[in-house]
């Protein structure tokens, strides 16, 4: 376990973003406000960071639109303009092209007050000088979306991508100072066909300081550290029928945020990416249940699924892109265990041919199952004194561990300890112990896993003392709020701790979620083996994902 991190000043900005809004034009008539600005500071309200921005708009309604959107998710400083830098969507049989409407002014203004985290240049219509829109910050990490400097501008003519070559030597001067730069392949059609030399001609024109990221849509990512080694990022799933339109962007600004917060580029870059398919899937009809610790009530947790449409009466995925999510504890107590993890392994299988996914995360009594089979004998500090003593006080039943296959251990072992879905942060336990691991998703999930590769008793025992910690965000809803400022998300969901331990009420009482925390915390557990009723929690769409 790491040490805890001192708590974040409330005041700092994450991340500033500059550059000006647009306006988009489509083919049906229909207009809407667009920009980097607009996608990058999206996605990062999603992952929930703080977020300033400064930007350039004209008084258009679309223009005002988009200036209350932003008004609602980040700090605005906007400078008005003659008009919104505007560009019409023309259809094409492949991709997208992009005509100039209306250029953009210049966007110069004195530094925003305070100091933000992080600052991201994000134009679209070559609107920073080599000033930066006067938003340079000695010391603070920046980054660059170079889109808006790559792209001839001719008004009323189609946008095609600019050569490296043709860069204003003070721009490209000042963006070799940046400490990460992000284009997409689409930007660099005019330097090289492959992602490859379109990288190295990244690296020839600003230089061996800069990380570099390339975003290739449904392909993925590929980054490129100062040292040379490159990595390929691809998304944890790919997201179809939905618009893709800012995708880039918001990749950019979180991974930016992420380096920001000293997580490392590999770690940040993989957080990025499932931030950003997770933006994108907030754009589909998908629908996202939680449920709570279900320790072996199988057949509860079958007729609650059948209930809310999830399984047909067969038992069989009827979901559809839809997701299940459960918070760990799925065993133990109740009288089938590995009923449920049948029922969960065969489900997620068939979800994810639909188009769908079931998913859990790691509770600790997996953890308590896994160690009674691994070393039963071995000394703890647990009530029990033996990994398998202390199994069997926590509600362990022999017949889960007659019936625990290699197929269920390892599949027990790859659940994560905390997931980000939509504007959340799932996680099993309401402990303090969240904040000492590593930041960010893939760094935690990469640590705990490590830890129950290799069968250690003292690394398993401290991991099921720091598991075993209740009631923490209840009694410090601050704790909930440093939680989430690790490892990204509006809210944490949680299990562990029974919604009827929470409220005072008996177990049969509970029929829905708890929020509490100041709305930040979401307790789950039913307190289903205590004669609690099944319930699913529906996570409600995030309203500002494009």
């Amino acid at each position: 376990m790491l040490t805890q991190p001192p708590p974040p000043t409330p005041d700092d900005v994450n991340v500033l973003v500059v550059g000006a809004l647009t306006i988009d034009h489509f083919a049906d008539g229909a207009e809407t406000a667009g920009g980097s600005v607009l996608h990058a500071a999206r996605g990062l309200w999603l992952d929930g960071r703080s977020v300033g921005v400064v930007t350039l708009a004209g008084d258009e309604p679309a223009a005002r639109a988009g200036l209350r959107e932003l008004a609602e998710i980040a700090e605005v400083a906007a400078e008005p303009a003659r008009q919104t830098a505007a560009f019409a969507h023309l259809d094409r049989p492949v991709g997208r092209q992009l005509q100039l409407r209306a250029p953009a002014d210049l966007l110069s203004r004195g530094p925003v007050a305070g100091r933000p985290r992080a600052v991201l240049y994000a134009p679209v219509a070559d609107e920073l000088g080599p000033s930066l829109g006067g938003q340079q910050f000695d010391g603070v990490p920046s980054g660059a979306i170079l889109q808006g400097w790559l792209r001839r501008l001719v008004p009323g003519e189609a946008i095609h991508p600019l050569p490296l070559a043709e860069l204003a030597e003070p721009i490209r001067l000042r963006l070799a100072q940046c400490d990460l730069l992000a284009a997409s392949t689409e930007d660099l059609t005019a330097e090289a066909p492959t992602p490859a030399a379109q990288l190295a001609a990244l690296r020839g024109t600003f230089g061996p300081g800069p990380l570099l990221l390339l975003t290739g849509g449904s392909e993925g990512a590929w980054l490129q550290e100062p040292t040379g080694a490159l990595h390929r990022i691809r998304p944890p799933r790919v997201v179809e029928g939905v618009p893709d339109v800012g995708a880039g962007d918001a990749f950019a600004a979180l991974l930016l945020d992420g380096l920001a917060r000293g997580i490392p580029p590999v770690a940040a870059a993989t957080d990025a990416a499932g931030v950003t398919a997770e933006m994108l899937a907030e754009r589909s009809t998908r629908v996202v249940h939680v449920v709570g610790d279900v320790h072996g009530m199988a057949d509860e947790l079958g007729a609650l699924l059948r209930q809310i449409g999830l399984t047909d009466a067969s038992g069989s995925w009827s979901g559809g892109w839809d997701e299940l999510w459960l918070t760990g504890d799925l065993v133990d107590r109740g009288p089938d265990g590995i009923g449920v993890l049948d029922l969960l392994l065969r489900l997620a299988r068939e979800a994810a041919a639909a188009g769908g996914r079931v998913a859990s995360v790691l509770g600790n009594h997996e953890v308590l199952l896994l160690a009674a089979r691994e070393m039963p004998d071995a000394l703890s500090g647990g009530p029990g004194g033996t990994m398998r003593d202390d199994w069997l006080y926590n509600g362990g039943r022999e017949s889960d561990l007659d019936r625990l296959t290699d197929e269920h251990a390892d599949w027990i072992r790859s659940l994560p300890v905390a997931a980000r879905v939509a504007a959340a942060l799932i996680v099993h336990a309401d402990a303090p112990f969240y904040t000492q691991l590593a930041a960010g998703v893939t760094s935690a999930v990469a640590q705990v896993r490590d830890i129950l590769a290799v069968p250690r008793p003292d690394a398993w025992d401290a991991l099921l003392a720091a598991f075993s910690g209740r009631r923490a965000f209840a009694e410090d809803p601050s704790l909930a709020s440093r939680v989430l400022e690790r490892f990204g998300g509006r809210t944490v969901i949680h299990g562990h701790t029974a919604v009827a331990s929470l409220t005072g009420v008996p177990p049969t009482a509970v029929h829905e979620a708890h929020v509490y925390a100041h709305g930040r915390c979401v307790a789950v557990d039913p307190g289903l083996y205590r004669g609690g009723a099944a319930f699913a929690h529906r996570l409600p769409k995030a309203a500002n994902s494009g």
